[in-house]
């Protein structure tokens, strides 16, 4: 049976159950198909109150998760991001290099994040002679390499240098062809979703189960709370939606570095409960108000394809969205509405129309789980999807 070690600075703990959830998915539906470990570099931090990812310090550097070693060397990552950034990758590839005598010989690397995961595991591929796997996620291809010609090229290298480049949706697939990468090496393998944790259920029960009345339109957005992905844009229509509709109710989920702005701006509907806050939550926990929203909502001024949105179809929550990358590849009219990016005005209007209409809202929930069984788009058919890819490269 082959052996991959998966690179990830960002992998789930209990004091961060939201970091990189998708990368623990990912792994999860290879379990049946190969034997694997997780090579999972953590910043050096102090366990200090708002001292960023500060319980990561108090994680063993290594132990067995779900079966699999999951190792957590710590690397030098210098601050503020914004300024230090390139020196992040060389950093993490020495952390790995001198640790990599604990390690297991792969017979695949897959590095999970194109920078500074890429710059990482090619200096392992080196080492142990094994295939390279780069993911194109979004954020890092569609975003940071946008910004200077230094930060394309960092980001770039390791995508052209890897075996094999997975993209999560055809729009990621056009951007990694932008960065030189060839055709050759690329691979469209989408997410999947979990449905046995994000399935339909009555929700009058579930919004009852969150303490919220059953008579109200609860409107959800769930992901991090960063410009990237529209919250500012959300957050300056919620007090205009909120008093032109009273029965109306928001829950962001998620943390990110526009949470002490968000309480700030919001604090008078947050503690009239008109706004829920509940900080990142395990996937159990979001699924929950999941099937209780009425509406999910994703004003994302990028995004490769976004996981949430098939969380909350396979739930029966019809989803509006930003129409950017990868996300009208998941959006039916059956199902939803796109609306165009970074225009506050285009979000009003739709989560007004949206929520005005609740019988149009259980109809467009009932095509949403529907479209969700029939597209197959599950982590079983990902992994056997990704299990296919390592065998060719071998």
């Amino acid at each position: 049976m082959l052996h991959v070690l998966h690179v990830s600075q960002q992998f789930p703990c209990e004091a961060y159950p939201a970091l990189g959830v998708m990368v623990q998915s990912s792994v999860r539906s290879l379990a049946p198909l190969c034997e694997q470990s997780v090579l999972a570099p953590r910043p050096y931090t102090l366990p200090l109150p708002g001292f960023p990812y500060g319980q990561l310090a108090l994680l063993p550097e290594r132990r067995i998760e779900s079966g699999y070693w999951v190792h957590r060397p710590r690397y030098l990552y210098p601050v503020p991001k914004s300024l230090f950034y390139p020196q992040a990758g060389p950093a993490m590839a020495l952390s790995v290099s001198r640790y990599a005598p604990q390690l297991e010989r792969p017979d695949v690397i897959h590095a999970h994040w194109s920078y500074p995961d890429g710059a990482a595991a090619s200096v392992l591929r080196e080492r142990f002679r094994s295939a390279l796997v780069v993911h194109a996620r979004g954020t890092l291809e569609r975003v940071i390499a946008e910004q200077s010609p230094r930060y394309r090229a960092m980001i770039g290298r390791p995508l052209q240098a890897a075996d094999a480049v997975v993209a999560n949706s055809e729009a990621l697939y056009e951007d990694c062809l932008r960065l030189g990468v060839k055709p050759a090496q690329l691979t469209v393998i989408p997410n999947g979703v979990d449905t046995e944790c994000f399935k339909p259920r009555d929700k009058a029960e579930s919004k009852r189960a969150l303490g919220l009345s059953d008579e109200r339109v609860l409107i959800l957005y769930c992901g991090n709370l960063r410009e990237v992905k529209g919250v500012d844009l959300l957050a300056q229509v919620i007090t205009p939606l909120c008093a032109a509709r009273p029965k109306l109710d928001f829950a962001l989920v998620g943390s990110g570095e526009l949470e002490g702005r968000l309480h700030r701006e919001l604090g008078p509907l947050i503690k009239a409960r008109r706004v829920l806050m509940p900080g990142a939550l395990p996937q159990a926990q979001v699924a929950q108000y999941m099937q209780a929203a009425d509406l999910l909502v994703l004003p994302s001024r990028s995004e490769a394809r976004g996981n949430v949105i098939l969380e909350a179809l396979a739930c029966g929550t019809p989803v509006a969205a930003a129409d950017v990358g990868g996300i009208p590849e998941l959006m039916r009219p059956s199902h939803g509405r796109l609306f165009a990016p970074g225009c506050t005005q285009t979000l009003m209007r739709t989560l007004l129309a949206l929520s005005d209409d609740p019988a149009q809202l259980a109809q467009l929930g009932a095509a949403a789980s529907a479209y969700v069984e029939q597209s197959g788009l599950s982590w079983q058919a990902h992994g056997t999807a990704l299990h296919a890819l390592y065998q060719r490269l071998l």
